[in-house]
């Protein structure tokens, strides 16, 4: 099955809440001011794949912090296994 990311309703969801959540919600937590440039799933969807595409279950996040939440979901690994992108360069779900 392909990642729903690659679909146009993840990127249009994703527009979606970039522009309703301009800032970091983590660092706007913590006192600071951090452009929010990814879209993180609150419950991986390892884990709630009926929450891929829920409005609830995402976040605006910087970078750095999109980073640390993966990392610490994974464990403090990296994957575990490789990636395969698309052509548009989205993950493909194996």
């Amino acid at each position: 099955m392909r990642d729903l990311r690659s679909h146009r309703a993840w990127r249009r969801l994703r527009a979606t809440v970039l522009a309703e959540e301009p800032l970091c919600r983590l660092c706007a937590a913590a006192g600071r001011t951090e452009a929010a440039v990814e879209v993180d799933h609150i419950a991986p969807v390892c884990e709630r794949p009926d929450l891929q595409m829920a409005r609830s279950n995402l976040r605006g996040l910087c970078h750095r912090c999109h980073t640390a939440v993966t990392a610490a979901q994974n464990g403090g690994a990296p994957r575990r296994r490789p990636v395969t992108l698309d052509a548009q360069g989205w993950p493909l779900e194996e």
